[in-house]
């Protein structure tokens, strides 16, 4: 049991949403002054397929919840902080700072809103990671 909880907390905890949201954070907070940088120019196509793949998840999320499946949908969240983590990587916007300022501004507004995003909803299950991250 308490081996199960321990490769839990360091692979899906810490590994995942550890990383991915302190990751971002430290990047706004040290190169852009955390400043949360709006939107600007047309969607990008992977952002729309990265948004659109979240709340497809989401709307999953809300059927477990609503059923009281509440480790499936604890899962379901997790998930969707992989993907936040998988999307950060992909696009890393510490590269394309300097070389492509305007993409990395709609990579950090994507990633900001789909942390918060995120947060919202594993607030039921960690409460102070949720108030931590809002502050």
């Amino acid at each position: 049991m308490w081996t199960d909880f321990v490769a839990k907390n360091n692979n899906e905890l810490l590994a995942n949403l550890g990383n991915f949201s302190n990751r971002i954070l430290k990047f706004v907070s040290g190169s852009l002054k955390k400043v949360v940088p709006a939107y600007t120019g047309n969607r990008h196509d992977s952002d729309s397929a990265f948004v659109a793949k979240l709340f497809e998840k989401f709307h999953r999320y809300c059927e477990l919840m609503e059923a009281t499946k509440l480790k499936d949908g604890l899962r379901t969240a997790m998930e969707m902080s992989s993907d936040c983590n998988q999307y950060i990587q992909e696009n890393q916007p510490w590269a394309i700072k300097k070389t492509d300022p305007v993409r990395c501004e709609q990579v950090v507004n994507t990633i900001l809103n789909a942390l918060v995003f995120v947060c919202v909803i594993l607030e039921p299950f960690m409460p102070s990671f949720s108030a931590k991250v809002y502050e």
